[in-house]
């Protein structure tokens, strides 16, 4: 077993209790504040369908099937933790004219950084040099927990954006498919009943 995985095993219970306390807190962050979070994700996806719609008078852009939420792996790298919204015609991947924005999750950033950090000193205290590979590894075991926040986050959200005048104005499909998941890696369907977020009942 290479060192690595015997870390990430050696930490997983206390990966499991940190990240299960800083999830209660962020819950109870997010429901005290959804009010501004949702209106920061809408004011970006209102500029998204915008710049679709132009695209689209332009002859530039086909009717929109997939509305794709997704997480950048380079954004780990790189510490800016990014989602990517991207709209596809029916190539999907393959579309030339792929549509999309960033947008960086306040809420989440600050207690992903100090679980990282706190994960991090409790290794170094164990093991000898610590190699960037090592971290890069451990970041990215962890940061699926909150991949998986992040999706509730969005489909929490899903039903304003889809009542948005600008989404109306768009070309597309009767029936669009929403999907979250690794940008040109796996996704899957996003559904709005799977919000646990929600302040409204």
């Amino acid at each position: 077993m290479e060192r690595i995985e015997q870390i990430i095993n050696e930490i997983k219970d206390l990966s499991e209790k940190r990240f299960q306390e800083s999830r209660e807190q962020i819950v109870r962050d997010y429901k005290d504040n959804r009010e501004a979070i949702a209106d920061s994700i809408i004011k970006q996806m209102k500029e998204l369908f915008v710049k679709a719609v132009e695209k689209q008078e332009n002859g530039q852009k086909g009717k929109i099937r997939i509305f794709g939420f997704f997480y950048l792996n380079s954004s780990i790298l790189t510490d800016t933790h990014k989602y990517m919204v991207s709209l596809y015609d029916e190539a999907f991947y393959l579309d030339q004219n792929e549509v999309s924005i960033t947008y960086s999750p306040q809420i989440l950033i600050p207690y992903y950084n100090e679980d990282i950090k706190f994960l991090l000193d409790t290794i170094k205290g164990r093991y000898v040099r610590i190699k960037n590979y090592e971290i890069e590894r451990i970041k990215f075991v962890y940061i699926k927990n909150y991949h998986n926040l992040m999706e509730k986050v969005f489909c929490d959200v899903l039903e304003e954006i889809t009542n948005l005048p600008e989404y109306y104005f768009m070309l597309k499909d009767e029936n669009p498919l929403f999907v979250f998941g690794g940008y040109r890696d796996f996704a899957k369907r996003m559904e709005v009943k799977h919000a646990v977020f929600s302040n409204r009942g």
